[in-house]
C-alpha cells in the first residue's frame, strides 16, 4: 500500500489579514469541559476581541440538560465543545432539534483512535450532518487520516490551536466585573467596561491576587509531559476484536515489539514507512475485508506514531537530564517511575511553572504534528522561551526565528540551551519576538476570523460544504 499523501485541505488560518471584514457577529456558546477551560479561554476571547458575543460556560456549572433553554433564550449560531461533554451518540437526536439548528463544533484535542471511535464506530453514517455536528482537528495529518478511516469528509475541519493576543499575566487575559471572573453572557463591550479606572484597578488587583502575575524567572530549565511507552495490550485487544478477529493477540504484540526495536534514531517518515510495511505483512493472513483491514492499519500506524513521538521525548528529556541536572525541572510520572530526578505531575499549576521558567523545552504532542498546539501555545503565553522539536511546519510558523527557537537532534537542543542561559538578553529578545506572532498570521484571532467566515458561508449556503473549504 502507498504511504499516505499529505493533506491538501486549506487550512482555516490560510491567506486571513488584519483588514477582513466579517460577514456578520455570531452569537456562540462555549460549553467546555471543566478540564479544557484553559484551552477553550483563548479561543472563546479572540471571538470576544473580533466582535461576537459568547456565551462561556463549563459542563459542571450547566448541566447538558439546560442547552435547550439556553439556545431558546439566545439563539447561537454555533456551538463550540469537545470530549463529549455535549456531543454524544445518545443525544444526536436531542441535537437535531435545538431551535435554529445552530453548527456545532466538537474540538478533537486527541488522536485517531477518538475519531474512529466515537466518529465513525459508533454513530450511523448520517448523524453528524443530522445533528449539524462539525469536527475540528488540530492537525492536518489526523484531518486526512480520519477521512481516510470513514469519518465524513464534508464534517471535518483543520481548526490549528494558535497563540493568543494576551499574555497570562495581563489583567485582562479574563473578561471580570468588579474583580470577579464572568461566566455565562460576554459581548465586545464587556471588554471595553473593564478599562474603566475602577474595573481595571479591581481586575488588577484580583489577577495579582490569583498569582498569575510576571514572576522571578528563578528556574532555569523546564519540561512538563509523560513518556509510557509499555505495552498497550487493551488498544490492541480492541483494534483485533473490531477488524481482525482472525489474528492472534501474541502475533499483534509479536510485530509490535518488532517494530518497536527499529525506534531510535530514524526519522519520522523512514520509521513510519518501515511500520507500515511490517502492519501490512503481518494483517495479510488476517482474512478481513480490505476495508477492515485499511482500518485496523491506519489505527495500528497511529499508534505507532504515537510511540514513535513518546520514545524521542523520553530520549531528548534523558539528555537533558544527564547535561543540566539539578538546573532542569522535570515534572511527570514516568519520569519519576524512571529514575530520573523529577517530580509529580501536576496539571493543576502549569502556568506557575512556566511563569518561573527562563527555557521550557517543549519536545512536541504525542497525537500530531505540528509546531503549535495547547502546552506550546500555553508556553509562549506564559513568557517563558519555547525550544521546541523542529516539525514539517516549523518554517510557516516560526518563519526567521525557526533556526533560534527549534531543534532536531540532541545536541543541538543542548546547545540552544546553553546559549540562551547563558544571553540573557538575547534570550529576552528572542523570546519577545515569539509572542509577536500573535499578531500575525499566528494568532487565535485570526483564526477565529477564518472560522467564522466559513461558518457564515455554512449557514448562507444550504449544500454542505465542499471538502475543498474545509481544513484538514
Amino acid at each position: 500500500m502507498a504511504p499516505a499523501k499529505r493533506s491538501t485541505y486549506p487550512s482555516v488560518a490560510h491567506n486571513v489579514n488584519a483588514g477582513y471584514k466579517l460577514p456578520f457577529a455570531m452569537n456562540a456558546l462555549f460549553y467546555v469541559k471543566d478540564f479544557r477551560d484553559r484551552d477553550f479561554w483563548p479561543v472563546a476571547m479572540s471571538f470576544l476581541r473580533r466582535g461576537h458575543k459568547v456565551y462561556y460556560t463549563t459542563a459542571r456549572r450547566t448541566p447538558w440538560c439546560e442547552v435547550p433553554s439556553l439556545q431558546a433564550r439566545h439563539g447561537f449560531e454555533i456551538i463550540l465543545t469537545s470530549d463529549g461533554v455535549l456531543v454524544t451518540k445518545e443525544r444526536l437526536d436531542w441535537l437535531s432539534r435545538l431551535p435554529g439548528r445552530p453548527i456545532i463544533v466538537e474540538l478533537i484535542f486527541n488522536n485517531l483512535h477518538e475519531l474512529v471511535s466515537r466518529f465513525v464506530l459508533d454513530y450511523p453514517a448520517d448523524s453528524c450532518e443530522r445533528a449539524n455536528v462539525f469536527l475540528a482537528v488540530m492537525d492536518g495529518e489526523l484531518v486526512s487520516a480520519a477521512a481516510r478511516c470513514g469519518v465524513p469528509e464534508d464534517r471535518l475541519i483543520h481548526l490549528p490551536y494558535r497563540l493568543p493576543q494576551l499574555q497570562v499575566t495581563d489583567p485582562r487575559y479574563w473578561v471580570r466585573r468588579m474583580g470577579n471572573r464572568l461566566f455565562g453572557m460576554l459581548e465586545p463591550g464587556d471588554l471595553e467596561a473593564q478599562e474603566r479606572p475602577i474595573q481595571r484597578a479591581l481586575a488588577v488587583a484580583a489577577h495579582v491576587k490569583s498569582g498569575l502575575i510576571p514572576r522571578p524567572r528563578t528556574t532555569e530549565i523546564t519540561f512538563l509531559g509523560e513518556c509510557s511507552i509499555s505495552l498497550d495490550l487493551p488498544f490492541l485487544e480492541w483494534v483485533r476484536a473490531r477488524f481482525i478477529p482472525t489474528v492472534p493477540v501474541a502475533l499483534l504484540v509479536e510485530t509490535n515489539g518488532r517494530i518497536a526495536v527499529s525506534f531510535e534514531g530514524r526519522p519520522t517518515r523512514a520509521f513510519l514507512g518501515a511500520a507500515r510495511a511490517t502492519w501490512t505483512e503481518t494483517l495479510t493472513i488476517s482474512g478481513a475485508g480490505d476495508r477492515q483491514r485499511f482500518m485496523a492499519l491506519e489505527l495500528l500506524l497511529d499508534r505507532c506514531a504515537h510511540r514513535f513521538r513518546t520514545r524521542r521525548r523520553r530520549r531528548f528529556v534523558e539528555y537533558l537530564a544527564s547535561a543540566f541536572g539539578k538546573r532542569l525541572k522535570l515534572y511527570g510520572d514516568d519520569f519519576v517511575r524512571l529514575g530520573l530526578r523529577a517530580l509529580p505531575t501536576d496539571h493543576g499549576s502549569t502556568e506557575y511553572k512556566y511563569l518561573t521558567s527562563k527555557i521550557a523545552v517543549d519536545l512536541g504532542s504525542k497525537c500530531y504534528d505540528c509546531s503549535l498546539y495547547t502546552r506550546s501555545s500555553r508556553i509562549v503565553s506564559c513568557g517563558a522561551l519555547l525550544l521546541q522539536f523542529r516539525q514539517d511546519d516549523a518554517e510557516r510558523t516560526f518563519g526567521s526565528l525557526t533556526a533560534a527557537v527549534t531543534f532536531t537532534e540532541a545536541e543541538e537542543m543542548i546547545a540552544r540551551v546553553e546559549h540562551f542561559l547563558s544571553s540573557p538578553f538575547d534570550r529576552r529578545r528572542t523570546s519577545s519576538d515569539v509572542v509577536s506572532l500573535a499578531s500575525t498570521g499566528q494568532g487565535l484571532d485570526f483564526v477565529v476570523d477564518e472560522l467564522v467566515a466559513r461558518l457564515c458561508r455554512r449557514r448562507t449556503a444550504p449544500a454542505a460544504m465542499t471538502p475543498g473549504e474545509h481544513a484538514g
